[in-house]
């Protein structure tokens, strides 16, 4: 379950898809990072249904996440940001404030009024 330096990164069509990733959390068998990149590129490109993004997750937390999966999943979600082009003299200086907000936990979010400050 891995991809070799000289191949293409791996898709989540070419490991058989999500029946085939999920089997494979449901039999609590590790995925090495490139499977998980796989997964959350797939994710975070709104291919997949709810039904798959739950399954994958909810079969994963059952499993256990190990920390290549972790990294594979990691690397996804860096490759699919957005930079924000900032000038050389506000990059040393610049601050990234933002919460994901909606957690429900009922708390103050702070990003908002630190942003104005």
């Amino acid at each position: 379950m891995s991809e070799s330096s000289s191949s293409l990164p791996i898709t989540l069509e070419s490991i058989g898809g999500w029946p085939e990733l999920i089997s494979l959390l449901l039999d609590r068998r590790d995925i090495d990072a490139a499977y998980a990149r796989a997964a959350m590129a797939n994710i975070l490109a709104g291919s997949a249904t709810p039904a798959q993004l739950i399954g994958f997750v909810v079969a994963l937390r059952a499993k256990g996440e190990t920390p290549e999966e972790i990294s594979g999943l990691l690397d996804a979600v860096l490759a699919a940001a957005t930079l924000v082009p900032l000038d050389e003299s506000l990059r040393d200086r610049a601050i990234d404030i933002v919460g994901t907000g909606g957690d429900r936990s009922h708390s103050i979010n702070v990003s908002t009024m630190a942003a104005i400050v």
